[in-house]
């Protein structure tokens, strides 16, 4: 026979981590930050680096220990995508234009390298 049932409502959901337990990594003695508008942030991870875009700022990337603008002045976006080692955004001032950066590559960017939907695709 089974023992009595916990209800869900009491079980303790909160997870907490042991500071002193980080898997053989010197612990963080330092932060990184970087200000940005209130806006989303949408993400995507590639070629070890977290690319963020939030319509409002220069793209940027986190490589884990800092932050940085991707180079080649890719617009402002809110669509970030990797397809076909591309890095693919949408350009905020353009919406009909879907850009994207050079192969493997999400510091080049090419004026010509765009694709325009028409409206109503």
């Amino acid at each position: 026979m089974a023992g009595p049932r916990i209800p869900r409502s009491s079980i303790n959901r909160e997870k907490t981590m042991d500071p002193t337990h980080n898997r053989g990594n010197p612990p963080h003695t330092s932060a990184v930050t970087k200000t940005v508008n209130a806006a989303k942030l949408r993400s995507v991870v590639w070629k070890n680096k977290i690319i963020l875009t939030n319509g409002v700022d220069n793209i940027f990337a986190f490589d884990g220990s800092a932050y940085a603008d991707l180079a080649g002045s890719p617009p402002k976006s809110t669509v970030l995508a990797v397809y076909a080692a591309k890095l693919f955004i949408v350009d905020v001032a353009n919406p009909n234009f879907i850009r994207f950066s050079g192969l493997e590559d999400p510091d080049t960017w090419d004026a010509l390298d765009v694709i325009n939907v028409r409206s109503g695709d």
